[in-house]
């Protein structure tokens, strides 16, 4: 009750042409507007609001996290955010941020500017014995799996693939490999666990030269 007679209080002290409808309250009726229904909830910022700053600072953490930073508005001081939902879309001048309940999809200028946007870790498998670590692309047309605390973990497989050739292992038995790679095609990561006391958030990595860098939680590893 509280709440309608909240709702009913500010819709008659603010005049709106929005779409409205008309509620019954203890003190007699009044005018409600409606949300939009063009209204988009996986939107991070909505339409129209200038996102440069967000944009900018958007990154993606652990297990697809968004995180970026509202710049200080006074008498708001700097904020940090942190999207911790499967769907979400941060739409930018230059690129964009989208995930959905199976995929997480980032577009950037360039692929290098894409993969800049995930933290080292953001979609490093583990287990409990060896620790965790993270995909290395520093090099052009190379990818290798760099231990970030003790070994290799040896409860997973990652393997690599690019259309018309055959899938090549980068991590397997507690040992990582270098793969090199034609960085003008696309290129496909593959995991998936082997122990279960090991972990991989993600199911399928797919890298297009054109700039984008797309995840899949759940994906099929292709059979040798």
């Amino acid at each position: 009750m509280y709440k309608v007679i909240l709702s009913a209080l500010i819709a008659v002290a603010v005049t709106s042409c929005a779409p409205s409808a008309t509620v019954s309250t203890p003190f007699g009726t009044a005018t409600v507007p409606l949300q939009s229904r063009t209204a988009d909830p996986d939107l991070v910022t909505p339409p129209g609001y200038d996102n440069t700053a967000e944009c900018a600072s958007a990154k993606i953490s652990y297990q697809g996290r968004l995180e970026y930073t509202v710049p200080a508005k006074f008498p708001e001081p700097t904020r940090n955010v942190t999207v911790n939902r499967d769907n979400y879309r941060l739409l930018c001048t230059d690129g964009s941020f989208v995930s959905t309940a199976n995929t997480l999809t980032v577009k950037q200028p360039t692929l290098a500017a894409a993969l800049a946007r995930f933290v080292p870790e953001a979609y490093g498998p583990a287990d409990s014995f060896s620790g965790t670590g993270a995909l290395d692309f520093t090099t052009p047309g190379q990818v290798t799996f760099v231990p970030r605390y003790r070994d290799v973990p040896s409860g997973i497989v990652i393997a690599a693939q690019q259309p018309g050739t055959a899938l090549t292992p980068l991590v397997f038995d507690g040992k990582a490999s270098v793969v090199t790679y034609d960085p003008t095609k696309p290129l496909d990561l593959y995991a998936r666990k082997t122990q279960d006391n090991s972990s991989v958030p993600w199911a399928r990595l797919t890298l297009d030269p054109n700039g984008t860098v797309t995840v899949y939680r759940e994906a099929p590893f292709p059979a040798q």
